[in-house]
């Protein structure tokens, strides 16, 4: 894949993102609200964490959703790249390693956007639209048939 394929073309851009001190409680409705999986915890503008809605689901009681906070369920320094790296490559990175998504940092660790599974099927779909338009050119019988 060229540089054209870097994940800063196919990030979501400028996340919803939480404090550790946002209530589990609040940060469910946001993500329910807006309909998103990830939400990357901030704190002083750089990145120090991730909850996914799987993290919210396993805390237990309706209680403790009450209770706690992000802080206190999210995933401390998660996975994350930055802007320049290949997106075939951070694919290869969230499947290996089971992620959901990766969020996108600058080098400060100030967070540029969000890469998720979702993401990755866009890159997919175009990828595999190339493909077809390389293969329509570069064969005559191909191209007589779609004509």
């Amino acid at each position: 894949m060229s540089n054209f394929y870097l994940v800063k073309r196919f990030m979501t851009r400028i996340p919803f993102t939480g404090s550790p001190s946002l209530p589990i409680q609040a940060a469910l409705q946001l993500m329910q609200k807006h309909g998103f999986r990830h939400l990357p915890i901030e704190e002083g503008g750089k990145l120090i964490g991730i909850v996914s809605d799987r993290d919210i689901l396993s805390v237990g009681s309706i209680s403790e959703i009450f209770r706690k906070t992000l802080g206190d369920i999210m995933i401390k320094n998660p996975f994350h790249v930055g802007p320049e790296t290949p997106v075939d490559q951070v694919i290869r990175d969230m499947n290996e390693f089971g992620f959901g998504s990766t969020v996108v940092v600058d080098e400060n660790n100030s967070i540029l956007g969000i890469f998720t599974e979702k993401d990755a099927m866009k890159v997919y779909c175009e990828f595999m639209a190339e493909q077809e338009t390389y293969d329509l050119h570069a064969n005559p019988t191909l191209r007589k048939i779609v004509q």
